[in-house]
């Protein structure tokens, strides 16, 4: 699904296009559905014609029915987090066509492998030599000094240049007849004298990533269990700060896990505002009470209200620094812990600081907050069944034609209200062409965005 590499060289099989609404094939152009004998249930794929490996071999129904029979239970399991039933299946091929006969009807629908790509064990060729699989891109890549350089897969019509990924340096930006670059926030100068606080980094062409900064509070711990608690902290977050100072207004504030750009993002939903004395008020009301001004605040138990965060950084950050001051300012103590998803106290953390990638553009939240998920760190998951439902009922349309984006507009809501994560700020990057100040037409719902600027 990353529009940047990915698709140019190991595109998916089938992908969610968010600016059209709708699943759509890349590897297939077709699917036909029927039931025969009962309750089987028939999906055929008719695969395109023109498509290429990177050796410059044709993609046939047979390599299809291959990659399926390697792939097609491990996608649908991770799709559904181990939820949903698979039935007994066979699979068969002939030409440019690949059936898939289930024994009954499968809970999930014909798209269930969007965002997997297509690939096979490499054979060798002399053009992919350098990796151990290859994919159906129109490009294929190799390993050079300094980058990735994409050499554009034999057997397509189109003549396209060549294409090199490198980190971009003032002695190599004038070695490319173009250079199209990013530039991401660790880029921007913070000292003074180069940007003072709250100066805006300029930028003709912000791309939002699907990336943000994020406190992930552990929902099993005593105090995090408390939903009150959660959205208590985001809102004593000094999130506009971090934003402004920290990123030079480069990115955008969340009022949740769902970016703004998404057609699932309920813009009638506010960010969260600050408020410290608000703030104050409510941990009174909580039973968290802080006996005088200066002293620390107490637990319902009278023990010390502290807050143990792992963090991804040895030394503290502006992240940390600004987070444990804005805690403090309420008399929460913050200790910062190293982090370890092998520690085995991780179960008295309350959360983690961290950098998390978000799955654009499905953001099938499933096996981050279902209550049955077999959930990674730093994900903790809820016990909360309307939660569940909208879940796994959003993430099932993602496998059919129409996902339901109106499902994850109600999952936004219920998100907003149980606020498993504190959503610092998402990130931007700022896309150029060297020695111009050119408007580029970027739109994220397109997943060919990118590809249509490059070439």
């Amino acid at each position: 699904n990353d529009p940047v590499i990915g698709r140019l060289i190991c595109p998916p099989v089938s992908r969610v296009n968010l600016a059209r609404g709708v699943s759509e094939g890349l590897i297939f152009d077709r699917i036909d559905i029927k039931k025969i004998d009962g309750d089987k249930h028939v999906w055929t794929y008719h695969v395109r014609t023109g498509i290429y490996w990177w050796n410059g071999d044709s993609i046939t129904g047979l390599d299809f029915k291959s990659y399926l029979e390697k792939n097609l239970v491990k996608l649908i399991e991770e799709k559904g987090s181990n939820l949903w039933n698979i039935p007994q299946f066979k699979i068969n091929s002939k030409n440019q066509y690949t059936q898939i006969v289930w024994e009954e009807e499968p809970k999930f629908g014909p798209y269930v492998f969007n965002g997997a790509s297509l690939w096979r064990q490499n054979k060798q060729h002399a053009s992919n030599r350098d990796f151990d699989y290859e994919c159906a891109g129109i490009y294929h890549p190799q390993i050079k000094k300094g980058g990735l350089f994409l050499k554009p897969t034999e057997g397509y019509r189109v003549r396209r240049k060549e294409i090199f990924f490198s980190y971009l340096t003032e002695h190599n930006k004038k070695q490319f007849e173009e250079a199209l670059y990013f530039v991401t926030p660790d880029s921007y100068p913070t000292i003074p004298d180069h940007r003072p606080p709250n100066k805006p980094v300029t930028c003709t062409n912000p791309v939002h990533l699907p990336f943000i900064s994020s406190i992930v509070w552990n929902t099993k711990n005593p105090q995090m269990k408390d939903h009150k608690i959660r959205d208590l902290l985001t809102k004593v977050t000094p999130r506009g700060a971090l934003l402004r100072s920290g990123a030079g207004h480069s990115g955008v504030l969340l009022s949740s896990v769902i970016p703004r750009d998404h057609p699932g993002y309920d813009k009638n939903i506010l960010v969260k505002p600050f408020n410290l004395s608000k703030g104050s008020s409510l941990l009174n009301k909580l039973g968290y009470i802080r006996p005088m001004g200066d002293q620390e605040r107490t637990l319902p138990s009278k023990k010390p209200f502290q807050l143990n965060l792992m963090s991804i950084r040895k030394e503290m950050g502006i992240l940390e620094k600004v987070t444990a001051d804005a805690f403090m300012s309420l008399g929460i103590r913050t200790n910062f812990i190293e982090y370890n998803p092998n520690d085995p106290k991780i179960s008295e953390i309350h959360g983690v600081i961290t950098g998390l990638h978000l799955p654009w553009p499905d953001l099938s939240y499933l096996s981050n907050f279902h209550s049955k998920a077999k959930v990674q760190f730093p994900f903790w998951g809820l016990e909360d069944q309307k939660l569940d439902n909208l879940l796994e009922e959003y993430a099932l349309s993602l496998t059919r034609k129409k996902p339901a984006f109106d499902r994850l507009q109600k999952l936004h809501r219920r998100l907003y209200l149980l606020e498993p994560v504190t959503v610092l700020l998402q990130h931007q990057a700022c896309l150029n062409f060297a020695g111009q100040n050119k408007k580029l037409n970027i739109d994220v719902q397109d997943p060919d965005w990118f590809r249509k600027i490059l070439l």
